[in-house]
């Protein structure tokens, strides 16, 4: 398995845990501003620790500016034009890290602090089966936002991968078994919003070629992601607390770590070089993580139905990550990705 597939693959695991996380949180008494700023914010200080850290003890030089990561050679471009996302030359200059730090902060808002808000937002008035239905379209998204803006072709491997997963979802999911008429239309909305947030993240993590490393890259996400959801809990709700107690402080700490910091990190490492399609397929994995981490920490039932879906699901996020039938048996970073 190549490295860039195995960092999406951790990363996407990682954010699978989060809902039963999540859940402890709330019933710690916790509430949605707490919980939603809180990972943001300690998220935010433990970047600043590591990027501090590590230039006080391994790097005297500054880390900003540095020449980010070139394709391997042999590894072709999906592309050879130039976009928003992904320009021919690296910015080197002030205008194209201004412009790089506008994307980066861009995916922050869009991408970290869009998918908290809408989809905690959507859990409230949305049973957890119908708000998972609802993000997951971030797969059908992923695949046709990446052949609309930048003519990634749609292989047979990659198909059939979109195939055995969409069909492992209805299975894991049950999704004949919902009430449709009574599920709140707002709920409705919120959750493909969040859908579209989690693709923009995925694309843009994949696409944006700023010239910083992924630490930099993942700090100025997160303080951005930050800073929006901080002004939006102050507008909405001024006097609700943002930060958690300290009784209660693990439950943040967690979903910071596992849900603003490593993931991040693991995505702007590992999406430049599978590519953006590669990277919405692969991040299928967290909805098998998450209902396995469900079943042993919140004892929820996973019955056999239920293992058939994971079991479909995981097929075709290893078709994505070991490639052999996509494009010809191509590798998975240059059919897939």
């Amino acid at each position: 398995m190549r490295m860039g597939a195995l960092a999406v693959l951790l990363a996407a695991s990682m954010y699978g845990t989060l809902a039963p996380a999540v859940k402890r949180a709330y019933e710690a008494g916790l509430s949605f501003a707490e919980v939603t700023f809180g990972q943001l914010f300690w998220a935010a200080v433990l970047l600043t620790v590591v990027r501090v850290g590590r230039r006080l003890l391994f790097d005297r030089r500054p880390s900003f500016g540095r020449r980010p990561f070139v394709a391997p050679r042999g590894v072709r471009e999906e592309t050879k034009t130039a976009t928003p996302f992904r320009p021919e030359e690296e910015p080197a200059d002030e205008g194209g890290r201004g412009r790089a730090i506008a994307g980066l902060a861009a995916l922050g808002v869009a991408g970290l602090a869009g998918v908290s808000l809408a989809y905690y937002g959507a859990l409230r008035t949305l049973p957890a089966q119908v708000a998972l239905v609802l993000l997951f379209q971030f797969v059908w998204m992923g695949i046709v936002l990446e052949r609309l803006l930048f003519g990634v072709r749609i292989t047979a491997g990659r198909a059939l991968a979109v195939g055995l997963i969409f069909v492992g979802d209805a299975l894991a999911l049950r999704v004949w078994a919902i009430d449709w008429s009574a599920v709140d239309l707002r709920g409705m909305a919120l959750g493909l919003l969040a859908a579209g947030s989690y693709t923009t993240f995925l694309l843009g993590t994949a696409r944006i070629r700023a010239p910083y490393d992924v630490v930099d890259r993942s700090l100025v996400m997160v303080v951005t992601g930050a800073l929006v959801v901080g002004a939006f809990f102050r507008l909405t709700e001024p006097s609700a607390p943002l930060l958690a107690p300290p009784s209660a402080f693990g439950h943040v700490l967690w979903l910071a770590l596992f849900g603003q910091v490593l993931p991040p990190l693991l995505f702007n490492w590992g999406a430049p070089r599978i590519g953006g399609a590669a990277t919405t397929l692969l991040s299928s994995a967290e909805l098998p993580v998450g209902m396995i981490t469900a079943a042993v920490v919140l004892g929820e039932p996973l019955g056999g139905v239920e293992l058939a879906g994971v079991a479909l699901i995981v097929a075709g996020v290893a078709l994505v990550a070991y490639g052999g039938t996509a494009g010809g048996g191509e590798p998975a970073e240059r059919a897939l990705g």
